[in-house]
């Protein structure tokens, strides 16, 4: 985990801030992005901007959460335009991009996800920061950044293990007669004593008397 440092906007330190950190910068904006030149695109115009708006910058947030929010800003809008292009290429939309299968299927999940959870996502796991330089880089509260996290948590785990289907009622889940165990009803088990009261051939004949 990184805890950001408070330093001052200039040119020497966001030059040092970019050298010492552009692994994590790239990482993070290429998650956003889903492509890696894209991701360095982003990280590239963001510092630009950095640079040139560093007069704008107050020391009262760390300088690392200010390039930060400028970083997932750029990121953002490249991904939008790249988005709209994709949705004209149908052999675009089936590109994995390069990575192995298991990393596109968790960069889809993420992408199913509120942006709010996929950029507390981004940053927790790709950008390795902690919760309270998250929360100073989207500007929230550090107990939004856990809940938020949380939630994207419930939401990967519910995609990644759907429940199964339940043969006596064709429905996905547990049906309304087992909710409490979560169990499907035909897969509960039967004890050996309700299977011998059931079966006729363990059932005692009794004759019938005569009136």
């Amino acid at each position: 985990m990184t805890e950001m440092a408070a330093r001052e906007a200039t040119v020497e330190a966001l030059e040092s801030l970019y050298r010492a950190d552009l692994p994590r910068f790239v990482r993070t904006a290429t998650a956003i992005t889903g492509d890696e030149s894209a991701g360095r695109d982003a990280v590239q115009d963001a510092f630009v901007q950095a640079v040139r708006k560093r007069d704008s910058y107050r020391s009262a947030a760390p300088l690392e959460a200010w390039v930060w929010r400028i970083v997932i800003n750029e990121a953002l809008a490249l991904r939008r335009g790249r988005a709209s292009a994709l949705e004209c290429s149908s052999t675009a939309a089936e590109s994995t991009n390069g990575v192995p299968e298991h990393d596109a299927d968790v960069r889809a999940w993420i992408a199913s996800l509120p942006e709010r959870q996929r950029l507390v996502v981004f940053l927790r796991y790709f950008a390795d920061l902690d919760y309270r330089s998250i929360a100073t880089a989207l500007d929230v509260e550090v107990g939004t950044v856990s809940a938020t996290l949380a939630a994207a948590h419930a939401a990967l785990r519910q995609r990644a293990y759907p429940f199964r289907r339940c043969p006596a009622n064709g429905r996905s889940g547990p049906s309304a007669s087992s909710t409490r165990r979560g169990r499907c009803p035909e897969a509960r088990p039967v004890s050996s004593a309700s299977r011998s009261a059931r079966s006729p051939s363990t059932r005692p004949s009794h004759p019938r008397s005569c009136p």
